[in-house]
């Protein structure tokens, strides 16, 4: 199906929140029936436990138990009193098996879908084997399934978050971004629409960028380049007064997000008059991790599948600062997704 018209063409651009909770829910529903199915449920309903101790007392992978139990507290199902965590009255009648009043049989469906069966799965890994983003992509041929299903996806999911982020009017000033992991070139198309006088660099795996680059020759996009290479291996493009991550940190664990941010730093060019900036496009949770419902979920999944995290404003002020940048500030908003923005120092 083709666009009909440009980004400009969009007068407004709705909350998109009811779509992302739509996307997600199936893996809240797993969530759930997988707390069930492990027997967290009913090890809870004993007695408050923290996440080390059910973890050991189900053979369970610890990290993944806290995923799932930030999930069951987000949706009203639990609560958290310092480390422990125990059921609501609720889900003590109705989600734990043994209850006389347990709803579980309602959810054998649940419990033949792929979602649970992935999310059980990670929690019985307690040596977990994690996905590393990228894998599975070739550099030969152009039209690989895997790239162009990636990148679709990455396109749908940050196309709306992008085009308000930047109407804003947060990127004003920016002579040259470098975005870091910009996928399918959705960021760039926008800001390059909107800004005709700033230039975008895509930096993004080889295979990737080819992608990026056909689809933003579709869209009739202008300023806008490409450095194929590994962000954790290669030399990164130069001559850039800001960098832009959108929903890539959240791939990764603390110690590789310290790297790209300290990378960021080492790259980024400003002088006195214009000190370079940083930008950070996220799904951010709840500073006690346990909202919004969205954003819980979205983490279990990160957690899961890549060891990364859907992190805290305070988290990434605390790396920030680490690498050199002030600290973030909020400075737009969609759905939910924040634009932090911070300075090198």
């Amino acid at each position: 199906m083709k666009n009909r018209g440009g980004f400009r063409s969009l007068k407004f651009i709705p909350d998109d929140r009811k779509i992302a909770d739509l996307w997600i829910a199936p893996y809240g529903a797993a969530a759930v029936s997988a707390a069930m199915e492990s027997g967290i449920t009913e090890a809870l309903a004993t007695r408050a436990s923290s996440p080390a101790q059910l973890a050991r007392l189900l053979d369970l992978h610890q990290e993944s138990t806290e995923s799932v139990l930030r999930v069951l507290v987000a949706m009203g199902f639990a609560q958290q009193k310092k480390t422990n965590f125990n059921l609501t009255p609720d889900a003590r009648a109705y989600l734990v098996p043994s209850s006389p009043l347990a709803r579980t049989a309602e959810f054998w469906k649940h419990f033949e879908t792929p979602e649970h069966r992935w999310v059980l799965r990670k929690l019985k890994e307690t040596t977990p084997v994690l996905q590393t983003f990228g894998d599975g992509w070739k550099d030969e041929p152009d039209e690989n399934p895997s790239v162009i299903q990636a990148a679709a996806g990455m396109d749908s999911i940050i196309k709306a978050p992008s085009t308000a982020v930047v109407r804003s009017g947060a990127f004003k000033g920016v002579r040259h971004v470098l975005d870091v992991g910009g996928g399918s070139g959705a960021f760039a198309a926008v800001l390059t629409e909107h800004q005709p006088e700033t230039q975008v660099t895509v930096l993004d795996l080889p295979a990737m960028c080819r992608q990026a680059q056909a689809w933003v020759e579709k869209r009739d996009a202008k300023n806008i380049h490409f450095h194929p290479a590994d962000f954790f291996k290669d030399e990164w493009a130069r001559g850039c007064d800001a960098i832009h991550f959108s929903n890539v940190l959240h791939d990764w664990p603390e110690a590789r997000v310290l790297e790209l941010l300290k990378s960021a730093r080492a790259t980024v060019e400003g002088n006195a008059k214009n000190r370079g900036r940083l930008y950070l496009l996220e799904v951010l949770r709840h500073e006690n991790r346990n909202g919004p419902l969205m954003a819980t979920i979205f983490h279990m999944q990160m957690q899961m599948g890549f060891g990364g995290a859907q992190y805290t404003r305070s988290d990434f002020a605390r790396l920030c600062k680490k690498a050199r940048f002030t600290e973030p500030r909020a400075v737009a908003r969609f759905g939910y997704y924040t634009l932090l923005k911070a300075y090198a120092v």
